[in-house]
């Protein structure tokens, strides 16, 4: 690091030289000066088509046209089919069957707990007692409006 020198550890580091930017030859200059530049080929990376001047893709590997980033993102996404019951997309060979319906693993599993004795796991709960506390309430509160009907009714034609 530092030599100005060829040595035996190969040739001098030229990395912080000032050097002027090389000047463009006449050729250049001259088609700049025409505006004829010719385009720049940009080559798609998969399959080799011209794409400059058509719409296309960069990315890290290169300039990709259209058709082949299209084709690119089909194999991204999963192949198989949609659980019935949760909508995952999963293989075709991972469906079972539990009661009749077809699921995934996933949801087998899931459906062969709640179906073991004693799991306490998505326990149904009684809910009998609710419903019917429900159902007095509602009553009460009709009876309630009814009565008052009743006031306000008799008090418009005058009987109170």
């Amino acid at each position: 690091m530092g030599a100005t020198e060829a040595s035996e550890h190969g040739p001098p580091c030229r990395c912080f030289l000032n050097r002027a930017p090389a000047e463009p030859t006449r050729e250049e200059v001259e088609s700049a000066a025409s505006g004829s530049a010719a385009p720049a080929e940009k080559i798609c990376v998969l399959c080799g088509k011209n794409v400059a001047g058509h719409r296309r893709l960069k990315d890290s590997r290169g300039y990709i046209c259209l058709d082949c980033a299209k084709k690119e993102e089909a194999a991204r996404k999963p192949q198989g089919v949609k659980c019935p019951k949760c909508g995952r997309v999963v293989k075709e060979d991972s469906i079972g069957m539990h009661d009749g319906q077809r699921m995934c693993q996933r949801c087998l599993r899931a459906a062969r707990e709640v179906a073991k004795p004693g799991s306490k796991r998505f326990r149904k709960i009684d809910d009998t007692h609710f419903k019917q506390s429900h159902k007095t309430q509602l009553l009460i509160m009709v009876g309630i409006a009814i009565v008052l009907g009743l006031i306000i009714l008799l008090n418009r034609l005058g009987f109170i």
